[in-house]
C-alpha cells in the first residue's frame, strides 16, 4: 500500500518512510505512540541452507526471506577487506541481483576482518521502525562475499532475523490425497505461515518494506492469518492501538478498525479489552456519512474535513482497492457500492460488540442502520434488468468488487446469487483466468464464493497457474514471503515482503477447513469443510485455551477430533453431508 503523495496532509507518513525519517530522529515507534519495549522482539539465529565457492566468491542462501542481519567469522588475516552482498533475489546467472525490479532490495557493503564477529552496516532506511530497539534490518535470503584479487573458502556466516518475541508457531494445517491439489495447498500453507513470523520484525503489523507502516486493511488481513500460526493477541493489539492514534486514509478501510477489533474479541473473548477501545471504534464505522438518500457518501465535503479532523487521519478518500489499476474498472462514483458494503458489514459487527458489552442500545442503532443501509443499497445499486450490482448509484458499470464484496457480506439477495456468481466469473475469466482484483481483495472475494457455496471455484481461483495468483509468486519468483502485488506488471514499485497478500492462509482454516468459533474465545466451535472428496486434512488450530486437533480422512470421509475441555465440538445444525464422526475427545 502507498500513500497518494499527490495528495495534501501525506507528508508526515511519506517523510516517516523514508530516509528523512532516520535523518531527523523521528520514527515509526514514536508516531504510533506504541510504548513497546526492547524487549518486544527476538533473535533468530539461522544458519545456511547451502554455501558454495565459485570462482572465489563466497554464496550463501538462507532458503527463506527474513528480516535481519548477518553476522560472520571470517577466517581471514586482521585487515582483510571484503565486499559483502545481501539480496533478495537472484538473477538469471544465479548470482544476487544487483538492480532488482521495484523496490525489491538489495544491499552492498564493506567490510574489514578485525579477528571479531562482524556485522556489516545497513543503510539509514533499515532503522525505520527499530528505533526503539536499536536494530537496523532489511529483508534478505542470499548473501555473497568476495575479495578483489584472492579466492575464498566457506567460513561461519549466520542470519540474525528479528521476530516479535510473541510469536511461537503452534498452528498449522497439512494436506494430503487429491493429487496436485494437496501439494499446491502445502505450498501455499508454508508461504502464509513463514509470512507471519518474518514479518513480524517490528512487533506490530506493517505493510511492508518499503514503507513500514501500518494500514487497516493490511492489519486485518494479517491478524487473521497470524491467528492460524498462533492465539497471541499482543501484536493485533499493539497494530490496532498505532492505527486508532494515527489512522491512513482510504475510507473502507476506516471501517477495517472495527473488523480488527471484532477478530479479536471472536478469537480471546476478552470485554476488558473491547470495553476499553469501543468508544473509539464507533467514529470510524462512517454511519455519520449516511446522507438522506440512505446511502453512505463521503464526499460531502464538510463531513469530510471534520472527520479528518477528529480522527487525525491525512485524508479520507474511497479506495475500492489498490493498485488502481486492479479495481477492474471500477467506476469511482460519490454513493459508492464497495464504500456502502463495508459500512453496513461495520455496523453488524459493531453491534455485535455493543451486545457483548450490554450496551443494548447502541446495539441496536447499530442493527437499525444496517437493516436500513442493507434496504438502500438493494433498491438503488442493483440494476434491476440483470440482478448485478452496480459500482454505485448512478454508474452503469459493474466491476467484480461490486459483486463480490456484497457478496462476502451477505448483501446479496438469495434469488440474484447465481448473477453475481456467473458476473464474478465472466470477470475472472476476463483477467487472464486469475483473479480480477488485488491481492488485499481477494480476502473478500474467496470469502463471497465460498459463502455462495462456490468453494470449487474458490480453490481453482486459489490455485490458478497464471499472472494473477499465488501460484505465480512461488513458481515465477520462488516467494518466500507474500508480495504486494500479483506481479510487477501490476505494481511497478512492488515489494515482496507484504503480510496483506497472505489471505489465503486464514482462507484455508475457516473456509476450507472450515474450523471457526461458535462463542469468543472458542468456548463452542463447529467445522464445516470445503473440499475435495480425496483430500485430507491434519491439523492443529490455536485457541486460547490450547490446541484444537482436527483430522479429516478426505478417502473414508471420516474426522478425528481432539479439543481442549472448554472448547465444546458443535455439530452444524444443517448436518455434516457425508462427514462421520470418528472420535471426539476432550483434553485438560
Amino acid at each position: 500500500m502507498s500513500p497518494d503523495p499527490a495528495r495534501p496532509g501525506v507528508g508526515r507518513r511519506v517523510i516517516l518512510a523514508g530516509l528523512a525519517a532516520a535523518a531527523i530522529g523521528i520514527g515509526t515507534g514514536s508516531l504510533y505512540l506504541l510504548g513497546r519495549r526492547s524487549g518486544a522482539l527476538k533473535t533468530r539465529v539461522i544458519d545456511p541452507v547451502s554455501q558454495a565457492s565459485t570462482g572465489g566468491i563466497l554464496r550463501y542462501d538462507f532458503g527463506k526471506v527474513w528480516f535481519g542481519n548477518v553476522t560472520l567469522n571470517p577466517r581471514l588475516p586482521v585487515g582483510t577487506r571484503l565486499i559483502l552482498r545481501l539480496g533478495e533475489k537472484l538473477s538469471e546467472d544465479g548470482r544476487i541481483d544487483r538492480t532488482p525490479p521495484g523496490t525489491v532490495r538489495y544491499h552492498e557493503t564493506e567490510v574489514t576482518v578485525s579477528g571479531h564477529p562482524i556485522r556489516p552496516p545497513l543503510t539509514a532506511a533499515d532503522l525505520r521502525g527499530m528505533e526503539d530497539y536499536g536494530r537496523a534490518v532489511m529483508p534478505f535470503r542470499y548473501v555473497e562475499i568476495e575479495n578483489t584479487g584472492q579466492k575464498l573458502e566457506p567460513f561461519p556466516l549466520s542470519l540474525e532475523a528479528s521476530v516479535d518475541k510473541s510469536y511461537t508457531r503452534t498452528g498449522k494445517i497439512n494436506f494430503s490425497g487429491a493429487g496436485d491439489i494437496s501439494v499446491q495447498l502445502n505450498r501455499l500453507m508454508e508461504l502464509g505461515l513463514h509470512t507471519m513470523e518474518a514479518t513480524s520484525f517490528m512487533g506490530i503489523f506493517v505493510d511492508g518494506d518499503r514503507e513500514r507502516l501500518a494500514y487497516e486493511a493490511d492489519c486485518f488481513i494479517n491478524q487473521l492469518g497470524w491467528y492460524v500460526a498462533t492465539a497471541d493477541p499482543t501484536v493485533p493489539r499493539r497494530t490496532l492501538k498505532a492505527l486508532l492514534a494515527k489512522p491512513t486514509w482510504p475510507s473502507e478501510w476506516m471501517v477495517h478498525m472495527i473488523f480488527i477489533a471484532w477478530a479479536d474479541y471472536r478469537m480471546t473473548g476478552d470485554k476488558d479489552y473491547l470495553a476499553s477501545i469501543i468508544n473509539r471504534l464507533e467514529i470510524f464505522s462512517l454511519a455519520q456519512f449516511i446522507d438522506d438518500s440512505g446511502l453512505v457518501t463521503t464526499s460531502t465535503e464538510a463531513l469530510n474535513k471534520d472527520f479528518v479532523k477528529s480522527v487525525g487521519a491525512d485524508y479520507l478518500e474511497d479506495i475500492v482497492d489498490w493498485p488502481r489499476a486492479e479495481r477492474d474498472g471500477y467506476e469511482m462514483v460519490p454513493y459508492n457500492t464497495v464504500v456502502n458494503a463495508f459500512v453496513f458489514e461495520g455496523q453488524r459487527r459493531l453491534a455485535e460488540l455493543y451486545a457483548a458489552l450490554g450496551r443494548d442500545r447502541q446495539a441496536e442503532e447499530c442493527r437499525k442502520t444496517a437493516d436500513g443501509l442493507r434496504r438502500a443499497i438493494i433498491d438503488k445499486l442493483i440494476d434491476p434488468q440483470d440482478g448485478v450490482f452496480v459500482d454505485g448509484l448512478g454508474s452503469s458499470h459493474k466491476s467484480a468488487h461490486a459483486s463480490f464484496i456484497p457478496l462476502s457480506f451477505g448483501l446479496t439477495p438469495p434469488d440474484r446469487i447465481p448473477q453475481a456468481i456467473s458476473h464474478i466469473a465472466s470477470r475472472i475469466k476476463a483477467n487472464e483466468n486469475g483473479f480480477p482484483c488485488s491481492v488485499y481483495a481477494a480476502q473478500y472475494l474467496l470469502d463471497g464464493l465460498f459463502e455462495a457455496g462456490e468453494g470449487e471455484l474458490a480453490l481453482q481461483l486459489m490455485l490458478n497457474p497464471g499472472r494473477r495468483g499465488w501460484l505465480n509468486m512461488l513458481d515465477a519468483h520462488n516467494a518466500t514471503v507474500t508480495h504486494e502485488a500479483w506481479d510487477l506488471a501490476f505494481k511497478e514499485n512492488i515489494d515482496w515482503t507484504h503480510a496483506w497478500g497472505a489471505a489465503f492462509l486464514n482462507v484455508l482454516q475457516r473456509r476450507v477447513l472450515g474450523v471457526r468459533a461458535l462463542q469468543p474465545g472458542w468456548h463452542e466451535w463447529t467445522l464445516q469443510p470445503s473440499l475435495p472428496e480425496t483430500l485430507s486434512i491434519d491439523a492443529a488450530v490455536p485457541t486460547p485455551m490450547g490446541l484444537i486437533r482436527i483430522k479429516l480422512d478426505g478417502d473414508a470421509r471420516r474426522y478425528f477430533i481432539d479439543s481442549p475441555a472448554g472448547a465444546k465440538f458443535i455439530e452444524p445444525a444443517d448436518g455434516f453431508g457425508s462427514w462421520q464422526l470418528a472420535s471426539l475427545n476432550y483434553h485438560s
